[in-house]
């Protein structure tokens, strides 16, 4: 010993550098059993030995596997579903806000619809003055303020999260954002266990908003408008729907595919929607809103189709459409 006085130290070094090992193997070990919404939260130079020795990152996994608690417990008490479809002029507002006032109107549902559509046209539709609002879904996803904070009660009876062309304008920033195809969700987990039905209306795009809509939901209704277009803009909604199911990771499933602006004048209509029965199936609403001036003329006034044209044909269309979607989630 007397001879090599470094074999202390070196035995020492041998120790220390086991003993890292052994930490290292075990934070691995518990890193495997994370989910990925929990990883994506910390930079990835934290993924492995340092990472539950940061303070602020074991807060960060200590609110997201809570996040994932609330989330599960208001699952069971809303719905939530996103009225998608990557093509515009579909119908997918007039279904959305249509579709919300139904709900509160005829089932007495108590509903929050989401426009996180920058052109916010069913927040329009419902009779909310978007340039005058103060606050709006950005806000929310950026997290400056909670998202009680953002919701407004239209006087059709429908809390709204209103949204305008600021948030464009907030795209770029918030796609840079960590876990920012969460951000939607985890702000929905706050309040959603409120509400019996949870609506999103989604942007005509697969950018950073309509992922952030189809990962916070559980189902999608894809309105589809009888045309040649709406009917070749299918395959871009499968393959975008695919990607969230195996890409993020999330279960969406189809809740149904509805035709719109349906003439039965018009020969090319009922082909369309003759080759939707044949590729979607039992997925098919049986519902189909016809085409008429009233549904456009409707959202002007800021009411319904039910207020605006009571005995109509589109209002008549849509009443049994929102039956269609509560005997489905009843």
């Amino acid at each position: 010993m007397k001879n090599k006085p470094w074999l202390p130290c070196f035995v020492a070094l041998v120790e220390v550098i086991q003993f890292e090992k052994q930490r290292i193997k075990k934070e691995d070990s518990r890193i495997k059993n994370l989910e990925n919404d929990e990883l994506e939260l910390l930079p990835k130079p934290m993924r492995r030995a340092t990472l539950f020795e940061n303070e602020e990152s074991r807060k960060k996994i200590q609110e997201s596997r809570i996040l994932k608690i609330n989330s599960s417990a208001s699952n069971a008490m809303s719905k939530k579903l996103a009225v998608f479809n990557m093509k515009g002029g579909v119908g997918k507002t007039t279904t959305a806000y249509n579709l919300a006032v139904g709900l509160v109107k005829f089932h007495s549902a108590k509903v929050l619809l989401v426009d996180i559509d920058p052109q916010g046209n069913s927040s329009v539709s419902l009779g909310i003055p978007v340039w005058e609002i103060q606050l709006q879904l950005k806000d929310v996803l950026q997290k400056r303020v909670p998202i009680d904070d953002v919701i407004i009660s239209s006087k059709s009876g429908i809390d709204v999260i209103p949204s305008n062309i600021l948030l464009a304008e907030e795209e770029i920033p918030i796609s840079g954002l960590p876990g920012r195809e969460l951000l939607l969700r985890k702000a929905l987990s706050k309040t959603s266990a409120q509400y019996d039905f949870v609506l999103i209306d989604c942007p005509p795009n697969i950018g950073v908003f309509s992922i952030n809509a189809l990962m916070a939901s559980q189902g999608v209704i894809i309105p589809v408008d009888m045309s040649y277009l709406g009917l070749l803009g299918i395959n871009a909604v499968e393959r975008a729907i695919s990607m969230v199911r195996s890409a993020l990771d999330h279960p969406i499933e189809i809740a149904g595919v509805l035709g719109t602006r349906f003439d039965s004048r018009n020969k090319l209509s009922k082909e369309v929607l003759d080759s939707l029965n044949q590729h979607f199936g039992s997925k098919m609403f049986e519902t189909v809103i016809p085409e008429t001036v009233k549904l456009r003329e409707a959202p002007s006034y800021g009411i319904s189709i039910y207020d605006h044209d009571p005995s109509g044909a589109g209002s008549k269309a849509y009443k049994n459409f929102v039956a269609e979607v509560v005997k489905q989630y009843e």
